[in-house]
């Protein structure tokens, strides 16, 4: 496992820039299951900010899961 080593964090920083910057985006989101909390805290380092739950969004293991949505707009990016 390559848990706690920060590799997803990692390579989620530089995300946000990519997307506004070289695709000219006004919007980047996400989507982390609700019982993910290491997910969620990866998506909050680049600036993300969780806008609310999607119920019933998504199946992991056969079983219904919710998810966090989360956005990050242009002109709140920190970068």
């Amino acid at each position: 496992m390559t848990r706690g080593y920060g590799y997803t964090t990692e390579a989620a920083r530089p995300l946000p820039g990519w997307a506004f910057n070289s695709l000219m985006l006004n919007r980047v989101q996400s989507e982390a299951d609700t019982r993910n909390q290491g997910s969620a805290r990866v998506l909050e380092m680049p600036g993300f900010i969780r806008e609310g739950p999607l119920r019933g969004d998504c199946i992991v293991n056969v079983e219904v899961s919710d998810t966090w949505g989360n956005g990050l707009l242009r002109k709140d990016w920190p970068g």
